[in-house]
């Protein structure tokens, strides 16, 4: 079984950056249990979908300078 959740945020929302990053990381550290044997992230921005996807855990990816980027 796999743990999916989304945050979906823009200008309007008023959702700072440091928020964003700060509960995507906590999302992904909370559905680790759901899906140890890989772990991806999917970001759209400025009509580009960034996708990152390992077959590592999610304690792992949030650590991979590929990460990091994404936002």
């Amino acid at each position: 079984m796999c743990g999916i959740f989304g945050i979906i945020s823009n200008n309007k929302t008023k959702s700072s950056l440091d928020f964003v990053q700060n509960a995507t990381k906590k999302l992904l550290l909370l559905s680790e249990s759901r899906g140890k044997e890989a772990s991806g992230i999917a970001v759209y921005l400025n009509d580009n979908i960034k996708v990152l996807k390992q077959p590592i855990t999610a304690s792992k990816l949030i650590n991979l300078t590929e990460y990091k980027e994404m936002f």
